[in-house]
């Protein structure tokens, strides 16, 4: 069975611009398969929800598993 990475993340992380194309740069750089990759996202980060939806969205086409 393979290891999961969890990564706690703060609604700061979550919400910049940037943030899925940080995400697919770390998972290039290490050879991470997106599917080990879990990100805990807190219910803070969902305060603008406009963003927040749009990060979501972009992060489905990597398939991480997203826990709230």
């Amino acid at each position: 069975m393979p290891l999961r990475v969890a990564v706690n993340l703060s609604a700061r992380q979550f919400l910049k611009q940037d943030f899925t194309l940080m995400i697919a740069e770390i998972l290039h750089q290490t050879g991470l398969a997106p599917e080990h990759l879990e990100l805990e996202i807190t219910e803070s980060s969902m305060i603008d929800v406009q963003r927040a939806t749009q990060a979501l969205k972009e992060l489905k086409q990597f398939i991480i598993c997203n826990c709230m």
